[in-house]
């Protein structure tokens, strides 16, 4: 299947840039060429604010004035070394609004300043946090999901997997998972468009040391066991088809349909299914599906995962 036409415009567009490969450049260097490509949101919400969760900068996204919100507590991606709250802030208002529900964006710290376990332990913090302070940020502390695009989603699976506070609901869009880079898309999608093989070896190695096996779960959430795995939260896992993450998104779900996980926690979900699960956290009246090209091609495009039926595209970060 081609690319989506919203896809191909994207690649066109950051070829334009003349921006020189990841895998050539410095964690800096990095950071400013993914600033560069950032577009202002222009969407409104109804309230967003400024949190600090126990030392971890954090944006707080509330649809209404409601106290008894649910919440998505939400991982950036950018391979652990690039992103953060004003990246994704797009991303998180038009979640907010989609699925009326409010949305801590957490600005954990980066690789290489702060290699693993750096930004884990942040998404923790900051989870416990907004657990704790349900109440006084108006949401219901027993309605809280966690979620995250690439290296976020990544973040996200881990963090259920450790499951410091009880969680609803896990949304996992083209995680990472394998931190040994052993799946067929890796080859079929090595040279992109966008994200490559290369680039993701040198967000890889910039997020672990060599003491860090890359089949730590705690890196992997792949090779998980099935105890860490049982009584998590139901997830959503969203792939796109042109890249090279594809397969290891699909082999992490296929491997929690497989185990206690599933009997646990009723298992993970595609994405033709994930009206009825997003809609036990969310309380969303509007949950159409749509056919669209991968998450991010365009800021509203996250929103529609819930209920999405496919996701035909490409993406440029993990």
């Amino acid at each position: 299947m081609p690319l989506h036409p919203q896809a191909q415009f994207l690649v066109e567009m950051a070829a334009s840039l003349g921006q020189k490969p990841i895998e050539e450049s410095s964690p800096s260097e990095a950071r400013a060429m993914y600033d560069a490509r950032r577009v202002p949101s222009t969407e409104h919400v109804h309230e967003m604010r400024d949190v600090t969760a126990d030392g971890v900068p954090c944006r707080l996204y509330r649809p209404n004035d409601a106290q008894d919100l649910g919440l998505l507590v939400y991982f950036h991606g950018g391979g652990w070394v690039i992103g953060g709250i004003d990246s994704h802030d797009n991303v998180c208002r038009s979640l907010c609004n989609r699925a009326n529900v409010a949305v801590l964006s957490v600005d954990y710290r980066l690789a290489p300043e702060h290699k693993f376990p750096a930004p884990l332990e942040d998404c923790v913090t900051a989870l416990t946090w907004a657990h704790r302070n349900a109440a006084s940020i108006g949401v219901d502390g027993n309605k809280i999901a966690v979620g995250g695009d690439s290296a976020g989603g990544n973040l996200a699976a881990v963090v259920a997997q450790l499951r410091p506070v009880p969680l609803k609901f896990q949304l996992l869009i083209y995680p990472v998972t394998d931190g040994l880079m052993s799946h067929g898309s890796y080859e079929e999608n090595k040279n992109g468009p966008l994200l490559t093989r290369s680039g993701m070896t040198w967000f890889w190695n910039h997020y672990i040391s060599g003491a860090t096996k890359p089949d730590d779960p705690r890196v992997s959430p792949l090779f998980a066991k099935g105890g860490s795995i049982a009584g998590a939260p139901p997830a959503l896992v969203i792939t796109a088809e042109f890249d090279p993450l594809r397969d290891e998104a699909r082999a992490t779900h296929a491997f929690w349909q497989r185990t206690e996980f599933r009997r646990a926690s009723r298992g993970t979900t595609d994405t033709s299914t994930a009206s009825s699960q997003w809609s036990k956290f969310s309380t969303t009246r509007n949950r159409r599906t749509h056919r669209r090209a991968d998450a991010v091609v365009e800021p509203a495009s996250l929103s529609t995962v819930v209920g999405s039926e496919t996701f035909n595209g490409c993406r440029n970060t993990p």
